[in-house]
């Protein structure tokens, strides 16, 4: 009997610890993949935003408010959610923005006046498009999302970013820019976790300072 209490012991603690041991397995799993994922979605809005504000002519963000200004002359700092979000006013490259237009994929000519290279057509240089891009609830997917804003069209960049941060900062000359990604999750920690941190050279000067 004395025998039979002492195997079931042993066997109890040994269970016990196997439990143990693949319960903390499975959070580490878990915790590693909500990393992996959470990463993930950092690089894909930090490349969506990097390469538009690499090629604008024009920035600007607005605040918590809605309130907006221009990042040209100043320095200026967003943390992209709800009405606070990034405006980038890009070249219009191709004849179109409607997706049905028979010119939607049609590039514009490299036109000139009086002023600067640009693109256009014999009547004139184009007008600059812009797009946004912000963080909110968005009604289709039924949750929070980055979302590129063009033209009245909005693609979504990442899906579920309720924990998902981004701050873009533009320097006063409108050249260089630097950006910041982090996300938090109580699987990992309370503490908010950088891990992209971007410093970008912006190749076109702003309209603003064109002669």
């Amino acid at each position: 009997m004395i025998e039979l209490m002492v195997s079931m012991a042993v066997s109890v603690a040994v269970i016990g610890a196997l439990l143990i041991s693949s319960m903390a397995m499975q959070r580490s799993l878990n915790s590693n993949k909500i990393y992996a994922d959470a990463y993930s979605d950092q690089r894909r809005v930090a490349d969506y935003i990097g390469r538009e504000l690499r090629r604008a002519v024009g920035m600007a963000v607005t605040d918590p408010a809605g309130l907006r200004t221009d990042a040209t002359g100043t320095p200026a700092t967003v943390n992209i959610s709800d009405r606070a979000s990034l405006i980038v006013t890009l070249p219009a490259y191709y004849r179109s923005d409607g997706r049905d237009d028979p010119g939607y994929e049609t590039p514009l000519a490299v036109v000139a006046d009086a002023t600067r290279l640009d693109y256009g057509t014999s009547a004139g240089l184009s007008q600059p498009v812009e797009v946004s891009f912000r963080k909110m609830f968005f009604g289709k997917e039924n949750c929070v999302c980055f979302v590129r804003q063009e033209a009245g069209k909005d693609e979504v960049i990442v899906r579920h970013a309720e924990n998902l941060y981004v701050q873009v900062t533009i320097a006063a000359d409108g050249q260089t820019g630097s950006m910041k990604t982090w996300f938090r999750s109580s699987a990992i920690g309370p503490a908010p976790l950088v891990s992209t941190y971007d410093r970008l050279l912006l190749r076109n000067p702003p309209l603003l300072y064109r002669p």
